[in-house]
């Protein structure tokens, strides 16, 4: 998919609504009185994710980096008070003279072709990395595919773009490839879904999550949301 054209073609509303939840799940690995005076988010879109971060963290420097001429453009229309630095930049080519406290890498492992290498570049970038992705290689999932009564990774990728469909195990032989290494993951569940067929489904699966929701994530699908750093870092 083309992400500058068809992927914002096919998506509109830019995310835009679901900005206070990412955040609010980031938060999850992050702690409240860790003091972050610089961000930089990868593929920030439209940026609402970046200018949320921004508030509730109040770094002295912040930046949002997307590869799209629009969302870019976007970006800084809605930042209205001028709180990031919105760079238009490929992130394999992107070049800082300092490393940033902090690295959120929202819903975009799995856009990438070449996700090792992208894990490596973003080390690269700051002492710590955010990474949130969705667990599409689900029991459920598999079922659907195996019956041949939905194939869920051929929608992501026809919406979205998806060229990776993760479960946990693999995410972890990713990061351990990268050389990183996990300070702390959590498992959230899918938002509300708007076809009621497959809200019927979350709701039917939620209930596992009181014993455990990386075991109702790993049965129904969901996100995994990691802290990292360097395994070389002290």
């Amino acid at each position: 998919m083309d992400y500058q054209k068809e992927y914002i073609e096919k998506n509109p509303d830019m995310h835009l609504d679901d900005s206070t939840l990412k955040v609010k799940q980031l938060c999850l690995v992050i702690k409240p009185s860790s003091q972050i005076s610089s961000i930089i988010d990868i593929a920030c879109g439209a940026g609402s994710v970046t200018t949320e971060l921004v508030n509730k963290f109040h770094p002295r420097e912040a930046v949002g980096l997307d590869i799209s001429t629009v969302m870019i453009k976007k970006a800084r229309e809605l930042d209205k008070s001028k709180l990031v630095n919105w760079i238009k930049a490929d992130i394999f080519t992107y070049k800082t003279q300092h490393m940033f406290d902090l690295v959120t890498c929202v819903d975009i492992l799995e856009h990438v072709e070449d996700d090792v290498a992208f894990l490596k570049k973003v080390s690269t970038l700051g002492k710590f990395v955010v990474i949130k992705t969705p667990l599409e290689d689900s029991l459920f999932n598999r079922f659907l595919m195996k019956f041949g009564i939905f194939d869920p990774w051929k929608d992501t990728e026809r919406r979205y773009g998806h060229i990776h469909h993760y479960n946990e195990d693999v995410l972890n032989k990713l990061i351990r490839e990268s050389g990183l290494k996990v300070i702390k993951s959590v498992s959230v569940p899918m938002p509300k879904r708007s076809k009621k067929r497959w809200e019927f489904f979350r709701l039917l699966f939620y209930p596992i999550s009181t014993i455990s929701m990386n075991k109702m994530v790993e049965i129904s699908g969901g996100f995994k949301i990691y802290l990292l750093t360097d395994e070389k870092r002290k």
